[in-house]
């Protein structure tokens, strides 16, 4: 068990960690992104309803 556990610890110490600044920048994009998406697809929403209902 506690070689496994010192294995972890060494891989762990490979680890590249992002800094601070560059999450927060794509934590904003995906936000952003996400929103956008909403967006888009509300509207896509409303227009097949709307086409469906001049339709029906």
């Amino acid at each position: 068990m506690g070689e496994r556990l010192e294995v972890l610890k060494a891989e762990f110490k490979k680890i590249i960690w992002p800094e601070q600044r560059r999450v927060g920048r794509e934590t904003a994009v995906v936000l952003v992104s996400g929103v956008l998406i909403a967006g888009i697809v509300a509207l896509l929403d409303m227009v097949i309803k709307f086409g469906l209902s001049f339709i029906l």
